[in-house]
């Protein structure tokens, strides 16, 4: 009977250490999934005008506050132009009047925080640019480039245009 239980551990022994190693690829998958950003760019391809704004979370006492920043200047996105909303500062306020809560105390986005894109549709849905590889916030990651197409009705979800390099 020793040698059956011995044989049974060593088997499972082997399928955790077996387990432990194809584990560690998804670890690596997990971070092609991630990129650093400072800027997020939408181009209107639709039949409709829209905004933009970056959108991202922070903790407040254990409860998630969304933050939202749009351009200094409200831009209404036509068809067939773009606007860029530059993280590291300048060109965009914080339109949910939460400054307290969503800027650090240098008046900046908290460093590494996630970000995406949201299109405000004229007369249709708003629709989240959030994708399956997350953004993260840094002054030194590159431009996210978002697009929309489609009608007020139809087909008209954010579509990513090019990743960030």
């Amino acid at each position: 009977m020793r040698s059956t239980s011995q044989a049974t551990r060593a088997i499972g022994a082997t399928l955790l250490a077996a387990a432990a190693l194809s584990a560690a690829p998804v670890h690596a998958e997990r971070a092609a999934e991630r990129a650093l950003v400072s800027k997020l760019k939408y181009t209107n391809f639709g039949g409709y005008v829209a905004d933009f704004r970056a959108e991202y979370k922070v903790d407040v006492g254990g409860k998630k506050i969304t933050c939202s920043l749009k351009p200094m200047k409200h831009v209404t996105v036509a068809v067939g132009e773009s606007v860029s909303i530059d993280l590291t500062g300048g060109n965009w306020r914080v339109a949910n009047k939460r400054q307290d809560v969503c800027l650090d105390e240098n008046g900046k986005i908290p460093l590494r925080v996630e970000v995406w894109g949201r299109i405000g549709i004229s007369g249709g849905p708003n629709q989240n640019c959030r994708k399956d590889k997350r953004l993260y916030y840094s002054p030194a990651g590159g431009t996210m480039a978002y697009q929309s197409r489609g009608t007020t009705a139809q087909k008209n979800r954010c579509r990513v245009q090019q990743w960030p390099a």
